[in-house]
């Protein structure tokens, strides 16, 4: 089962909650003061970044 990882950049603030709690590093650089995912492929569809958001700006879809 792959998952689609997408940043709002509307919302994001490029705090960087979602670098740290995510076990696959599927992000991995902050552009512009945005996070960007960076390995799509990777995640795990385990949601901690949805969660760790302050700002509401990721989901994650199947």
């Amino acid at each position: 089962m792959s998952f689609v990882v997408k940043v709002d950049f509307d919302k994001c603030t490029g705090c960087g909650e979602c670098f740290n709690v995510c076990p696959s590093e599927v992000f991995d650089e902050v552009v512009d003061g945005k996070t960007v995912v960076a390995r799509q492929e990777d995640c795990v569809g385990c949601q901690a970044c949805v969660s760790a958001c302050p700002e509401e700006a990721i989901v994650v879809e199947e």
